[in-house]
């Protein structure tokens, strides 16, 4: 078996793109009115302490962006021997004795529910898998990708039935 790529499908690295991008507009618009609106309703002078809120609010769009760049850009790989993953920060290899069980989560947040998967090791905390996720409706390239999580996995066990998920 050769090493396989398991990563995100078009669609959701398209949304992600957006995403980042329109953070950039929101962050932007916040800061322009930070700078241009007066200190208060009787002053026609600025905010003195705008320069400390147009950095605090600078960190905030460059770590969120780090965050989902991360996400977009993380892949897990799959080879003979070992499950890699690998992020834009971090990288992680597994031998397949460690791997226990595959965790496929449903999280909800403020913008709609995501889904994500985590490998639990038999030594060690689970891991969430860079590259294995979807937002908003479940696609077909997230559930392409599990299925090859999985027969991938039974190889690897030489059991050749699919584990439970």
């Amino acid at each position: 078996m050769s090493e396989i790529r398991l990563g995100l499908g078009s669609r959701d690295l398209k949304r992600n793109k957006w995403a980042i991008g329109g953070m950039g507009v929101v962050c932007a618009a916040v800061g322009a009115a930070i700078w241009w609106l007066p200190a208060n309703r009787t002053s026609t002078q600025p905010d003195p302490d705008r320069g400390a809120w147009l950095l605090g609010i600078a960190v905030f769009w460059i770590l969120l962006a780090v965050h989902m760049i991360n996400q977009a850009r993380g892949a897990t790989y799959l080879a003979p021997d070992h499950i890699r993953l690998q992020s834009f920060v971090k990288r992680h290899s597994i031998p397949w004795s460690e791997v226990a069980r595959f965790e496929e989560r449903q999280r909800r947040t403020c913008g709609g529910p995501y889904w994500d998967v985590r490998v639990h090791r038999t030594k060690g905390r689970p891991l969430t898998m860079p590259g294995l996720f979807t937002s908003g409706r479940r696609d077909w390239e997230f559930d392409e990708n599990l299925v090859k999580l999985h027969t991938y996995w039974a190889s690897a066990k030489g059991t050749g039935l699919l584990p439970p998920g």
